[in-house]
């Protein structure tokens, strides 16, 4: 079977140049033959991505969609922390609005610098 070819034209640097010829010397094949090799490699390892492989990926989308309102107007993958003290909450029947249960507390490291300061 025959492949037709296509002339192409390109500008590379010397040092590029100076690598094909010598790679091409030492492989016995010619520059535009190691190009062709080169270039058949690189689309072998790159991934065909199909429309079929986006849908199935995309797929899962929705599977944990909840209708319950937000906490202060806050999406739970930008507040993780609020929803898991609501839930903390009402696993152990909290009084404690679940926004107050989750506070920012210095580590215990911090505090026992803070206070060798005074």
């Amino acid at each position: 079977m025959t492949t037709q070819m296509h002339r192409l034209q390109i500008s590379l640097p010397k040092a590029q140049i100076h690598f094909l010829r010598e790679r091409a010397r030492r492989e016995g094949i010619s520059a535009a033959e190691f190009i062709r090799r080169l270039l058949e490699r690189e689309e072998q390892a790159a991934p065909v991505v199909t429309q079929a492989d986006i849908d199935e990926a995309l797929s899962f989308m929705g599977i944990g969609e909840n209708h319950l309102p937000l906490i202060d107007g806050k999406a739970v993958s930008e507040y993780p922390d609020l929803y898991l003290a609501e839930i903390y909450a009402d696993l152990h029947e909290s009084d404690v609005p679940p926004q107050k249960v989750v506070r920012d507390k210095p580590a215990p490291a911090k505090a026992a610098r803070r206070s060798k300061r005074r």
